[in-house]
């Protein structure tokens, strides 16, 4: 789609690609709705050459309903203000690094919305066991820690006013099998701010065993992290927290921190939910109140608090259907589970 606007694009098949599955370059108030979109074909360098949907300078786009699979990047958007990303279900995008995101909101992508998709990444040959399921839909391009790893599965990067809510993202392990092997790389995060962004929120999404770290505040000013669940059981290297907050750039804070409820168990034992490394002060429960342990729920050493909510919890335990919210129709591919609608023609 190059420089239209007011085109919708639904109930299809794009794959295996040579290249991009959608390329929406220009214009705007274009829709992707129902659709199977799956590359199948790997990129040999960087950057934006094999992306499932990659939208450029494009304005006012929606994305739901569909499964977009294989991706260098899954969804890839620059310079795309208000864009909708709703009800995807997203799995295993390939890279390389600095590619290999399910969604990344890249700089100059204001206002995006991006909820209620279900992102998962997964070393294992069907999909049940990555989704705690019996699901038998065969996965044909896994992740791993040599050449198909996966980076942070949701980045909004260089981004103001991103609006991160209800969406359910894991590495691709069930949250009730700690030690079972194969969630992301080292240096992945589920959710993750770290880039010179301002004014996000990530509120009520769901983490499941998302490689180092839940959730990263790494740069970024006027961040709103509250209402979010974060559980890790098989912990990579690297800092192993479920939520860190820790300047690594040119600015950071303040954050608001309230109503999250985190865990991350390490080898040995150590459950660490939280950890601050200091940079973007004030964080605070509501602008004020500094001791965000008050205000949240947060896993440390022997502690299990938080630990015995998520594994209690339904929300974390039983992923959302596939794919969690469609437009019209729910699409054909290998992994639809979704009933709310009928099936597209």
């Amino acid at each position: 789609m190059n420089g239209v606007s007011n085109v919708t694009f639904q109930n299809s098949n794009i794959g295996p690609c040579a290249g991009r599955g959608i390329y929406i370059n220009g214009g705007g108030s274009n829709n992707i709705f129902d659709s199977y979109i799956h590359v199948e074909d790997l990129a040999s360098r960087c950057c934006d050459t094999h992306d499932g949907i990659f939208v450029n300078n494009s304005n006012s786009n929606t994305l739901q309903g569909n499964v977009v699979a294989y991706g260098e990047t899954n969804i890839q958007m620059f310079n795309s203000l208000s864009s909708i990303v709703r009800g995807n279900f997203l799995l295993n995008p390939q890279g390389p690094f600095p590619r290999g995101e399910q969604i990344q909101n890249g700089s100059g992508s204001n206002n995006a919305f991006i909820t209620n998709n279900l992102l998962v990444s997964t070393p294992d040959a069907t999909l049940g066991p990555a989704i705690g399921t019996s699901n038998s839909a065969p996965i044909l391009y896994g992740q791993n820690n040599s050449g198909s790893r996966p980076s942070d599965n949701l980045s909004i990067y260089v981004s103001t006013y991103a609006d991160v809510e209800n969406n359910y993202i894991t590495g691709g392990l069930d949250a009730t099998t700690p030690g079972s092997g194969g969630a992301q790389d080292s240096a992945g995060c589920g959710l993750i701010q770290d880039g010179s962004g301002d004014h996000g929120t990530f509120k009520n999404n769901v983490l499941v065993n998302t490689g180092e770290c839940g959730i990263g505040i790494a740069i970024g000013t006027n961040m709103t992290v509250i209402g979010n669940k974060t559980i890790s059981l098989n912990p990579n290297t690297g800092g192993n927290t479920a939520d860190y907050i820790w300047k690594q750039g040119t600015s950071c804070g303040p954050v608001v921190l309230n109503g999250n409820i985190s865990t991350l168990i390490r080898a040995g034992g150590y459950a660490s939910g939280y950890w601050d490394g200091g940079g973007c002060a004030p964080v605070t429960c509501d602008g004020t109140n500094t001791n965000v342990n008050s205000c949240n729920t947060f896993d440390s050493g022997s502690g299990r608090t938080a630990y015995n909510a998520l594994i209690a919890d339904p929300a974390v335990t039983k992923p959302p259907p596939i794919p969690p919210q469609p437009k019209n129709c729910v699409v054909n591919s290998p992994y639809s589970t979704q009933t709310s609608l009928p099936p597209c023609n």
